[in-house]
Parts: C-alpha cells; sequence; structure tokens
C-alpha cells in the first residue's frame, strides 16, 4: 500500500468523536482483503515510527500534563487519527497543534486495535509479528520534565490559556458530622 493510499483512508475516516472514526475505519478496513489490511498495517507501524520522536514526546507532554512511555504511544495514535495535514505538520513543528488538540485528552488508544480487530473478525487471523524491531527510544534530543515548556512556548501558552482551573477543594465533613447529618443527632 501506498503511503498515499493509506492516508487517503486515514483522511476519509477523520471524525469529531474517536468513535464514529473508529466505525467508519472499520467499515473502511472491513471492504480490503487479506493482504491489503497487512499493508495498511505496515504503513500503520512506519507513520508510529516517523513519530516516534522526542519532539512529539514533548508536545504530548506538555498539552496532556505529563506523558508516560504508553501515553505517548497512544498520543502518537490519536496524531496519526488526525489526518496526514496534522500528522505532518505536527512532524515539523509540534506547535502547530495549537488550537487542534484537546486539552488531557489526545489519546486514541483504541485506534491501534481496530486493524488488529477486522484482522481477527473478517479474516480470522493474526499480524505476524513486524520484521523490524521497534525503536528503543525515540529520535531526536531529550528533554528534561522541569524546563520542557520552554521548547515549545506558543504551546505551553495555549494550554495554559485553555485549561479550566480546577475547582477549589472543598474540606471533607468530618466522618462523626457525616454521620449525625445522615441519621440524625443522638
Amino acid at each position: 500500500m501506498s503511503n498515499t493510499e493509506f492516508w487517503t483512508i486515514i483522511n476519509a475516516t477523520v471524525s469529531d468523536t474517536q468513535n464514529e472514526q473508529s466505525q467508519l475505519l472499520v467499515s473502511k478496513l472491513s471492504k480490503m482483503s487479506k493482504h491489503e489490511l497487512l499493508a495498511f498495517e505496515v504503513s500503520y507501524r512506519d507513520a508510529l515510527r516517523r513519530a516516534y520522536h522526542w519532539n512529539l514526546w514533548a508536545a504530548a507532554y506538555i498539552i496532556n500534563g505529563g506523558c508516560s512511555d504508553d501515553g505517548f504511544d497512544y498520543f502518537c495514535d490519536w496524531l496519526i487519527s488526525r489526518g496526514q495535514g496534522v500528522y505532518e505538520n505536527a512532524l515539523k513543528n509540534p506547535e502547530t497543534l495549537v488550537g487542534l488538540a484537546t486539552i488531557w485528552d489526545t489519546e486514541y488508544e483504541d485506534f491501534r486495535y481496530i486493524m488488529i480487530d477486522v484482522m481477527t473478525n473478517k479474516h480470522s487471523d493474526e499480524f505476524p509479528k513486524p520484521t523490524t524491531p521497534p525503536s528503543t527510544s525515540p529520535a531526536g534530543e531529550e528533554w528534561d520534565e522541569e524546563t520542557v515548556e520552554s521548547k515549545y512556548p506558543k504551546l505551553t501558552a495555549w494550554v495554559e490559556e485553555t485549561t479550566p482551573t480546577p475547582p477549589p477543594i472543598v474540606p471533607a465533613v468530618p466522618k462523626a458530622i457525616f454521620w449525625q447529618r445522615l441519621f440524625g443527632k443522638r
């Protein structure tokens, strides 16, 4: 499958919700032969490999208020799911995600399992193990959690401006008073 064919499928499924996009992608992939689905998965792995970069991990960290290894994998899935334009722009400059991402919600774990589900349900088979081992470390230069916000100041400012202020913490009612209110004074 060519890069163009892969992105044509992804672009055609971009939706407002992950649930809607998942349904559209299942519909498209279910029409593929086993060979085509294998080729789609290879293209997906290539897109993941290209996105496995410290710069994008920094963006995910800023947008999500932190980002674990798994969280970064799911961020890359989310990024791919947004379509070729968003993906390619973010590879060049992660600050292009300003206004496109949803604060604390840029993970799409189910995206990676759609292909597996279609392969299992339609072809009663599994994907072969990838022949290329995954990267053990992201490309690019590692950053420090204490200073990562300075790496992408526009992204950081946007997150700070659009992040809702959490409600104030109200002290809990002491247990004795809670039970007295619940059952009445004794």
